[in-house]
């Protein structure tokens, strides 16, 4: 990953108090020794903080040197230029050295200089003096980080990147922010200590503590900002909090930042509603995800009722009709649902629903776009055929994708794609040429696009697995953990929801390395149609989908070892019941709701969520397809097996993705051959053509 070095624009400035402290001690003749004594602190304190070792000192030392010279806090804690004689570039290295001279208890600084070696040799394997102690380089490479990806507790990963921070802060690259809470100057504390207390009760422990209000640990990192900078509560506006997420995104090390400073405008308003006297002002919370769409009310009822109908007949006109019509009748009108324009000589099928989903979406995305450029009035659109349109697709797309996205992407190629679909099975009298010209705007919007190889994201995150032992590692996680869970069932300890929850997840990524299916699949296997388990202990089981439940409309099946039907039988039996109240709910995966299945976006937090927590490794679902497909490409180098397992037609674009893999075993291959020609060449066999070193 590429570190950005962190050069004078980019690192906090040393604070005045160098030069306060440097010009006290001078005209009043007073020893810097004798001046960090005086306020019960380490002898070395002041001359830190006047060398520049100690850039940032917290404001509780600055209080206690401000009342014990008479100096303004304000002008000790404001910030000005960096000194001249540091470096340009401040490496770890550097920051260890100074954690090495702080004045710190000799075993709390020998711990810091330990897990900032750690991260830099053990877990970057980089020399600290090539590793940028730039908080935000370090906040992006922290952020994938997961304690079982090191083989430690979340728990000690914790610890280590809390010892980092610590060492940034005594080199002064980020601000020290570990003011207590009850050191609030008299404004904000009088405030803080009207927030309500709550009782809460340990669900493991049973016992009862008193403590604020859920509002208040969001609340409390803002508080104590806006009260080391001297932020009147009255005084507190959006730019306020707008200021304070600046101040995280630049001194933070989680990877979360944007998320807290929201998580505090919330915190914020709940304290307005909940706390007497807290200030009344009302601060607003941003949108995570701006919202492009318009709402299908703001648009006439013609185009609304045409949009209506193509949802309901699943992008085929008639099709709705045609369940009440006999046999041959519906055959008869399938046979003549030709493409309109005669470009293309197949027969239009119904759409699946979700794909019906998709087009829907993408037409109120149009018609929304042409209405925010100010192309159309809402008022203007009385049907489908209104938006369908190549000249619609071309300046969404032109005006509107590439300004925010950039040109050439695929998100651009598909929305021409579905309103090119669109304009083929509902426009009237649409014309060859202009489905010739959806043809030739998709080629341009796609031009340069490599489609036939993997992205850069599934690339690297594939790339966690070249490891054979990490491969080992992901498909045993299973059954691992499903044998863990019950070596506690065994010893008669209680069965948790969590435990259920994490050996539901392993089943998961037990189908998916057995029969790598699809996520809508998965979520929808069902116990009674997809599970065939044997009566006859030891014996084999069969996991099946039928066509109708696969995205490709083929059938596929695969066997299931009697280990597997043994960790499925555990599952039913002892676990899936903890998840669901509703004993006649058929799905695998049961939903919050009786007799629903869990939802995709549920089946996928989970599972993902699942090995990154116990492995350390960041995956998506549909990566374990690429996975399993790969795996079995590079073992048995059959792209044909590959296809069959994955569903895929022959020669598929689909399947184009893997043909990267092929150059790593051939290249494999040849290495085997080069390898055995060096083995069989010596030093001794070298005679060079002039006279050399040797």
């Amino acid at each position: 990953m590429a570190m950005i070095p962190l050069c004078d624009a980019d690192r906090p400035a040393l604070p005045t108090a160098a030069d306060q402290l440097a010009r006290f001690c001078r005209d009043r003749r007073v020893s810097m020794r004798a001046l960090s004594l005086s306020i019960g602190r380490g002898e070395k304190l002041v001359a830190d903080i006047v060398n520049g070792r100690n850039r940032n000192p917290d404001h509780t030392v600055l209080r206690a040197l401000a009342v014990k010279t008479g100096l303004a806090f304000a002008e000790l804690a404001a910030e000005r230029g960096v000194a001249a004689s540091q470096r340009r570039c401040l490496y770890l290295d550097a920051v260890i050295r100074a954690v090495e001279s702080a004045d710190l208890p000799e075993v709390r600084r020998a711990d810091i200089v330990a897990d900032v070696k750690r991260v830099c040799w053990v877990w970057l394997d980089r020399d600290p003096a090539t590793v940028p102690a730039d908080p935000v380089a370090l906040r992006t490479t922290f952020a994938a980080w997961t304690g079982a990806r090191f083989g430690v507790s979340d728990k000690t990963l914790s610890n280590v990147l809390s010892n980092v921070r610590r060492a940034l802060e005594i080199a002064g690259t980020v601000a020290i922010q570990r003011k207590p809470i009850h050191s609030l100057s008299p404004a904000w504390r009088s405030l803080w200590d009207a927030i309500p207390t709550v009782t809460v009760r340990d669900k493991r422990t049973g016992r009862t503590t008193s403590t604020k209000a859920w509002f208040a640990p969001a609340l409390s990192p803002f508080v104590r900002y806006c009260d080391a900078t001297g932020i009147a509560p009255d005084t507190v506006t959006e730019q306020t909090f707008v200021d304070y997420q600046g101040c995280r995104e630049r001194h933070s090390l989680t990877d979360r930042v944007a998320a807290k400073a929201r998580e505090a405008r919330y915190a914020w308003n709940q304290a307005v509603r909940e706390v007497p006297g807290w200030p009344a002002v009302t601060i607003p919370v941003p949108r995570t995800r701006e919202n492009l769409n318009l709402p299908l009310s703001a648009f006439p009822e013609p185009f609304r009722s045409d949009l209506m109908a193509y949802r309901n007949n699943c992008g085929l006109r008639g099709h709705a009709e045609e369940a009440s019509k006999p046999l041959l009748e519906r055959a008869r009108a399938r046979r003549g649902a030709k493409d309109p324009g005669e470009k293309r000589r197949k027969l239009l099928e119904p759409l699946a629903p979700r794909t019906i989903k998709d087009h829907v979406d993408t037409i109120l995305f149009a018609a929304s776009a042409m209405v925010r450029l100010g192309t159309m009035a809402p008022e203007e659109f009385r049907g489908l055929a209104d938006v369908a349109d190549v000249g619609v697709a071309a300046e969404v797309v032109e005006r509107d994708i590439e300004v925010r996205l950039g040109t050439h992407t695929q998100y651009a190629g598909n929305v021409v794609k579905v309103l090119g679909s669109v304009a083929r099975r509902w426009v009237d009298g649409i014309t060859a040429a202009e489905l010739d010209d959806f043809a030739k705007l998709r080629a341009e919007v796609e031009d340069g696009l490599d489609k036939d190889s993997m992205s850069e994201e599934d690339r690297t995150r594939l790339a966690q697995f070249h490891d054979p032992e990490a491969m080992a590692r992901l498909v045993s996680m299973p059954a691992g953990i499903i044998e863990a869970a019950e070596e506690r069932r065994r010893r008669k300890l209680p069965i948790t929801v969590e435990m259920a929850l994490d050996v539901e997840a392993a089943i998961m990524c037990l189908i998916e390395q057995t029969l790598p299916v699809r996520l809508s699949t998965l979520a929808r296997t069902d116990i009674t149609l997809n599970l065939d388990l044997p009566s006859r202990r030891g014996a084999p089981g069969l996991l099946s989908y039928r066509a109708d439940q696969t995205k490709t409309r083929k059938a596929i099946q695969a066997e299931l070892a009697p280990w597997k039907v043994a960790l499925l039988r555990l599952h039913l039996r002892h676990y899936r019941p903890l998840l669901t109240t509703d004993n006649a709910n058929p799905h695998l995966f049961p939903g919050a709701r009786p007799g629903t299945h869990k939802t995709l976006g549920a089946v996928s937090r989970r599972c993902c969520a699942f090995v990154r927590d116990w492995l350390g490794y960041t995956i998506n679902m549909h990566l374990w397809r690429k996975l399993m497909g790969g795996y079995l490409l590079l073992q048995t180098k059959n792209m044909e097996l590959v296809e069959t397992l994955l569903g895929h037609s022959r020669g598929s674009r689909a399947t184009k993705v893997y043909v990267e893999m092929q150059t790593r075993w051939a290249a494999a291959e040849l290495d085997t051959h080069v390898t055995r020609l060096i083995d069989q060449s010596t030093p001794s066999t070298l005679r060079p053509k002039r006279r050399g070193w040797f």
